[in-house]
């Protein structure tokens, strides 16, 4: 999940101004997450329930990140990501009253770039969030145009939907273009500098998504946004409009996708494991081997053993993005393992604990 929030420094510093931000960072993610689980009449409705829920926002974040922050004309700026417990906030969604979508079965997704002058960036974007997102059954198509003709594609090639994003800067009215009238008795003086633009250039682009069922041909939404992008010149304005807008569309066609009953967010993660008291080479193969059982565990790679405790690198996929009713179901032959979650920004980690019998 990826979020950017911006706050006036004034007569602050970064410093000052970065907590709150950080705060509102957080809240937007899970913000996010919830409006794809939640209908926006409901949420228009309820508030204040709403409102209760995003007031604990920190708490269903089980990590983030900060990839960029910094200050431009008296601007504070930050570029996050965050991974959200999406169970843990759809329980406290439901425990506020509203409805919340099923989570359904991953769906085999092609998607393809459509017509614009600056589709390519938005689509590897895009491309790039729905692979982070957890969608592993997720392929490119050749650029495709109309958008329409990628739902035969997809369905010919056995993917369940169609996916198209198009993005480009509005054209000009033609009397723009025209510019206005001039007086041939008195034509105007050409400058002989060109005037320097004063801060950075700004552009606007037209951002389109259109998911297709491949079977049915029907569509599961379409979705239209404009975002401004700011660089020094047009070419880095519009690539980052174009960037912005992809950010934000990912997020509103992935609510789409889960409202037509499709399940996003299983992803590979990668666990820190510290056991207590597995120290004993007895112990150790055998916890490995429960482990490597488990189907939801890829990888398990013992670290190190030291002081009474073994620590373990684990790579896994877990459907409900809780480890800890995961990590419950190890068994020993003997003794019992109980478990407790130790998470930080910089990943997940759990704590276990051998009791003798």
């Amino acid at each position: 999940m990826t979020v950017r929030v911006s706050a006036e420094v004034g007569r602050g510093t970064a410093a000052s101004v970065r907590p709150r931000a950080l705060e509102n960072a957080l809240i937007s993610s899970v913000a996010m997450v919830a409006a794809r689980y939640t209908w926006a009449e409901e949420r228009a409705q309820m508030p204040q329930a709403l409102k209760s829920v995003l007031s604990r926002a920190s708490s269903f974040v089980s990590r983030y990140s900060i990839v960029e922050e910094g200050v431009e004309e008296g601007v504070y700026r930050m570029k996050l990501n965050a991974e959200v417990e999406r169970d843990s906030l759809l329980a406290a969604l439901a425990g506020q009253g509203f409805k919340v979508a099923p989570t359904g079965s991953p769906p085999r997704i092609l998607v393809a770039q459509g017509p614009g002058t600056h589709s390519k960036p938005a689509f590897e974007t895009i491309a790039a969030i729905f692979t982070s997102e957890g969608l592993p059954a997720f392929a490119r198509a050749e650029p495709v145009d109309p958008p329409a003709a990628l739902t035969a594609i997809a369905k010919a090639q056995g993917y369940h939907v169609g996916l198209t994003i198009s993005v480009s800067i509005p054209k000009p009215p033609e009397e723009e273009l025209m510019g206005p009238p001039t007086d041939p008795d008195n034509p105007p003086v050409p400058s002989s500098l060109p005037t320097p633009p004063e801060g950075p250039v700004r552009v606007e682009m037209n951002c389109e998504g259109m998911l297709t069922d491949a079977a049915t041909g029907l569509s599961l939404g379409r979705e239209e946004l404009t975002m401004v992008g700011e660089g020094p010149d047009e070419a880095a304005a519009a690539a980052d409009g174009a960037q912005r807008g992809a950010e934000e569309l990912a997020q509103v066609l992935m609510g789409d996708l889960v409202k037509s009953g499709w399940r996003i967010g299983d992803k590979t993660e990668d666990l820190e494991l510290d056991v207590v008291g597995i120290d004993s080479p007895g112990l150790v193969p055998e916890l490995t081997d429960a482990m490597t059982q488990m189907a939801e565990i890829k990888s398990v790679t013992l670290d190190r053993i030291e002081g009474g405790f073994s620590a373990w690198k684990v790579r896994g996929v877990n459907p409900g993005g809780d480890w800890l009713p995961v990590l419950a179901r190890l068994k020993l032959s003997k003794g019992a393992l109980s478990w407790k979650k130790n998470d930080g920004p910089a990943g997940k980690a759990y704590e276990g604990r051998w009791s003798k019998p």
